[in-house]
């Protein structure tokens, strides 16, 4: 029974694992949806919660996992740090032309601490085998610069547009109404009053108003 249930059990922690992951980039994706959106309220627990699915398991973890949670929990300190530097670091940003220069001093510093503890944890490095990495930095670069001068050439080809024309009376009665019939809603519901009329029957009372009133301007006019 024991035999049976054994691959049971070195699965678990694997599911685990990626359960974990999915779970922290559903966090971080929640924290981008901007502070007018109360979902973004549960980014932290659930990158917290992630992060302890991926670390925290009960048996053994199988490979090519274990490599991945090895890894993942001797780089935890100055991944940790070099996060909590970079969100201080963008915090600090100028935003709207406004700096906040203690969050942004402070998450550099945090920046170079775990810079440092990186280096300490890797092993030492040969001149090839620091050069060989910059490799990639021209094939990144480079779709970087043919992006920018893409957007670059898509704004200057586009033609400005006119401006829109301003609104009939006719249109200028109908937002009119609508606005209006929301703010009754409003005071109805914050006084506790009731409202009995329905959307559909004052829009077309409001409609066939606007109506009557351009049929009438252009019997005038």
């Amino acid at each position: 029974m024991n035999d049976y249930l054994l691959p049971l059990a070195v699965i678990t922690p694997a599911i685990q694992i990626w359960i974990g992951l999915s779970v922290l980039i559903s966090g971080i994706s929640m924290g981008r949806m901007g502070p007018s959106f109360s979902r973004s309220k549960f980014s932290f627990p659930l990158i917290l919660l992630g992060f302890l699915l991926m670390v925290v398991h009960s048996s053994p973890v199988p490979s090519p996992e274990s490599i991945f949670v090895t890894t993942l929990r001797n780089t935890a300190i100055w991944t940790f740090i070099s996060s909590l530097g970079i969100t201080l670091v963008l915090i600090g940003a100028p935003t709207y032309y406004r700096v906040r220069p203690m969050q942004l001093i402070s998450g550099w510093i945090l920046v170079g601490i775990a810079w440092m503890l990186y280096l300490d944890y890797s092993a030492p490095l040969t001149w090839l085998e620091f050069f060989v990495p910059l490799a990639v930095v021209p094939g990144i670069l480079l779709p970087i610069v043919i992006f920018a001068y893409a957007v670059q050439f898509a704004e200057r080809s586009m033609s400005i547009l006119e401006e829109a024309p301003e609104l009939n009376q006719k249109e200028r009665d109908f937002v009119t109404s609508i606005i209006s019939r929301n703010l009754r809603r409003s005071e109805a519901a914050t006084s506790g009053e009731q409202i009995n009329d329905r959307p559909g029957e004052m829009l077309s009372k409001s409609s066939s108003r606007i109506d009557r009133n351009s049929g009438g301007e252009s019997n005038e006019s």
